[in-house]
């Protein structure tokens, strides 16, 4: 392989060709000095790494860190983490889903309402790198 600045490439260790032979769908949201992001169609998946406060795809990320958001029909999975092991807390505001309750949060996340968003902070102070997770659903 050859791999480009403009190129992806998914790395499968202990796979056979064959078994990883299938479609991927993804698309590349962000791919800058602040920002990488992807978006998984097949699984309605959305991954990011903000290296600075910023805004992507109505997600607002008010400190660095990282995010991954799973869609379904009835739930919302939120996956956050501070990769750089720097901070002692991530914000991350992310829009309401019409509907949608707290059903899940691990217990170093708090969870408040911020105009049409929720405001997600997780305490990440000696936590090494640590995902944290909440679910909002039906």
């Amino acid at each position: 392989m050859n791999p480009t600045a403009t190129s992806y490439y998914q790395e499968n260790p202990n796979k056979q060709p064959k078994s990883t032979a299938k479609k991927i769908d993804i698309e590349i949201r962000a791919n800058n000095l602040n920002q990488q992001a992807v978006f998984d169609k097949t699984q309605n998946l959305w991954i990011a790494n903000f290296r600075q406060a910023s805004t992507l795809n109505s997600i607002v990320a008010q400190t660095r860190g990282s995010i991954m958001i799973r869609k379904s029909a009835t739930l919302q999975k939120i996956t956050l983490a501070d990769p750089s092991m720097e901070q002692s807390k991530i914000v991350f505001l992310v829009p309401k889903v019409a509907g949608h309750k707290i059903k899940s949060k691990s217990p170093e996340a708090t969870i408040t309402t911020q105009g049409k968003n929720w405001r997600i902070q997780v305490n990440t102070a000696a936590k090494n790198g640590k995902s944290f997770h909440v679910t909002f659903g039906k």
